[in-house]
């Protein structure tokens, strides 16, 4: 199953929501890439541009929330660990496992799910932050 961006994704911040939507079309790229059994080299590229993407994604993210002063900055910055380290363990799975496609893409659905859920628990705290911020700017 495809993650597909909906309005309850928003975090209020529109270059976090157009990044995380590009996230987004990068776990889809993933799973199409897994199902349809292109070669470990597409998937190992995939995977390194959301890592990398994700990093860059993180620390712009992080930064917003301590300039508004978010609660959950963080629990979102430890949060932001556990998914660099979900992608290097699929890293890790296609590298030593590559004819198991399912073992790969049992991986994917966690770290899809993850994403969904993260967003959802922690980063659309950013909307009444960056509200509050600019109430009293």
């Amino acid at each position: 199953m495809l993650i597909q961006w909906t309005e309850k994704y928003a975090t209020g911040v529109e270059e976090i929501d157009d990044q995380h939507k590009e996230i987004f079309n990068q776990l889809n790229r993933l799973h199409d890439a897994i199902t349809s059994g292109l070669g470990k080299e597409v998937i190992e590229e995939i995977l390194a541009f959301a890592q990398d993407y994700a990093a860059k994604h993180f620390a712009f993210e992080e930064a917003c929330m301590e300039k508004y002063q978010c609660p959950v900055a963080k629990k979102n910055k430890e949060a932001h660990k556990q998914f660099i380290d979900s992608i290097q363990e699929i890293q890790r799975h296609v590298a030593l496992d590559s004819d198991d496609p399912e073992s790969v893409l049992e991986l994917y659905r966690d770290l899809r799910d993850w994403i969904q859920s993260h967003i959802l628990k922690i980063d659309t705290h950013l909307s009444s932050c960056a509200q509050a911020h600019q109430g009293n700017a």
